[in-house]
């Protein structure tokens, strides 16, 4: 028998090397019956259904099969999908010639594949990406899949078996390559390279519409991951928003915030790649177009973008510059203060506590200074300390070597500060009836200013993220600062 009369292109001849010896075959879509005919002929299955939905080319196939006096192994039958074969027909189900979609389609309505005992052999004319989610997603395990090259164009064939192990790639850039390994072959290798410009000239196309769609970004990002995958058939690591969000949610619980504080993924997608992010302790304009300029896809800050209800968004808000610029936000506030490593840990290794302890939304610990200090020389060194232009502090007249802080806006600490056996009380701000009822509690208060009390953890984000994600880039803000001026 000849390949070239039968028509068996490279594509259905790879998808006759997959097919089990010796099983039972249902070839759907079958067309001219072609690849039924040339297994059987070659004693390859036992038994053949070539089924197909449209009644012409099955006439034509009915005549090939009768041909070559193969009608006691092969059986051809109308059938939309595999709705008119039953469970104990095949074995090994052949699907080729179709869109990804569609048959993801046909698997879905045949319940009955969903067994180990069953093998399937699909070849997408069309959108793989759709069938390989499906199939990832719905309990089928793609064991084997290589690329063809047939009358100058590339496609994938996929030798499949039923897991039951869901898994969810979506937006992930495993659906694009599936199980090809572009060191495998030449023509796995131009599969992979065809798919990087496929995605690259989708990005590129959205991009010449709109120069900030974040969609754009993630198919340029697929491209471009995709064409080093073809060089060196090594993924390279792809860090999501939520895989940062995830991250920060592990040492700051996001649910461990006030219950009046708004903190996690602010702005943006998720399932955005990150390859630079900015961090800094407030998102403002000055914020934004930093990033827009350093190319950060990313902004990390303390103080929550969002925060009350928005009653409008113009155009010089700051979220809708963020979305405007395709720019993701993840603020971590309250569970940031509260957190080890936080803000709070960050304050008091800055002002060298000694055995300091979590405790209430504060630090406690002892000054590691010989000797006790005054209130005037502790405002001297939380002013060295914390790098700050100016203090302002209370001269309670007591000697100081137990210190409590917190920063921000803690000055309703004060109770517990005292309660706890702190001889003074540092923080970012304080109210001046709560300065006034601290000195009557013999309580020294330095007020070291919002800034210069939290703007510590951003140094420790910077550093903790980039060990974590070394795909990444992280910087700190050089633009933003607290704006206050001191005469």
């Amino acid at each position: 028998m000849n390949n070239k009369s039968f028509g068996l292109d490279n594509r259905l001849k790879l998808c006759a090397e997959l097919v089990r010896k010796n099983s039972r075959l249902a070839d759907i879509g079958t067309d001219h019956a072609y690849l039924p005919i040339w297994l059987c002929k070659n004693n390859l299955v036992r038994c053949a259904i070539a089924a197909d939905i449209n009644e012409a080319p099955l006439r034509s196939g009915t005549s090939a099969v009768k041909k070559f006096g193969l009608e006691h192994m092969i059986e051809t039958r109308i059938s939309d999908g595999l709705s008119e074969i039953s469970a104990d027909e095949a074995d090994d189900i052949v699907i080729a010639g179709m869109g990804g979609e569609l048959i993801a389609r046909i698997i879905d309505n045949a319940e009955w594949l969903r067994d180990r005992k069953y093998h399937l052999v699909l070849q997408p004319m069309t959108k793989p990406e759709k069938l390989r989610e499906y199939l990832y997603g719905n309990g089928f395990y793609i064991e084997l899949e290589k690329a063809v090259e047939a009358e100058g164009k590339l496609y994938t064939v996929m030798s499949v078996c039923y897991s039951g192990e869901c898994k969810a790639f979506s937006d992930n850039l495993k659906i694009y390559y599936g199980e090809i390994n572009p060191l495998h072959s030449e023509c796995d290798r131009r599969y992979i390279e065809k798919i990087s410009a496929s995605l690259c000239k989708k990005g590129n196309g959205i991009l010449s519409a709109d120069p900030y769609s974040p969609e754009a970004k993630k198919y340029i990002e697929y491209g471009l991951a995709m064409l080093q995958y073809s060089k060196t058939g090594e993924i390279p690591i792809m860090t999501k928003v939520y895989d940062i969000y995830k991250y920060i949610d592990s040492f700051a619980p996001f649910d461990t915030a006030m219950d009046f504080d708004n903190v996690g993924i602010m702005v943006g997608d998720k399932n955005a790649f990150v390859k630079k992010a900015l961090v800094a302790l407030d998102i403002t304009a000055d914020v934004v177009k930093e990033a827009q300029k350093e190319g950060a896809d990313l902004v990390i800050s303390h103080h929550p973008v969002i925060f009350t209800p928005l009653k409008s968004l113009v155009s010089n808000n700051v979220v809708y510059m963020l979305a405007q610029c395709g720019i993701n936000a993840i603020s971590a506030h309250t569970n940031l203060d509260l957190s080890n490593p936080g803000v709070n840990t960050c304050f008091a290794e800055a002002m060298c506590l000694e055995e300091f302890t979590l405790t209430d939304g504060m630090a406690l610990g002892n000054l590691s200074a010989e000797n006790p200090l005054t209130p005037r020389q502790l405002a001297e060194y939380t002013k060295e300390k914390l790098h700050c232009e100016g203090v302002r502090y209370t001269d309670s007249s007591n000697k100081i070597r137990r210190v409590a802080l917190a920063g921000g806006a803690c000055g309703s600490y004060i109770y517990r500060a005292k309660e706890l056996g702190a001889d003074a009380f540092v923080t970012g701000e304080i109210k001046h009836n709560v300065i006034l009822e601290a000195n009557d509690m013999g309580l020294t208060v330095i007020e070291a200013g919002h800034y210069k009390t939290e703007d510590l953890v951003t140094d420790l984000l910077v550093e903790k993220l980039g060990r974590q994600f070394e795909n990444v880039e992280f910087i700190k803000s050089k633009t933003f600062s607290d704006c206050i001026k001191y005469v």
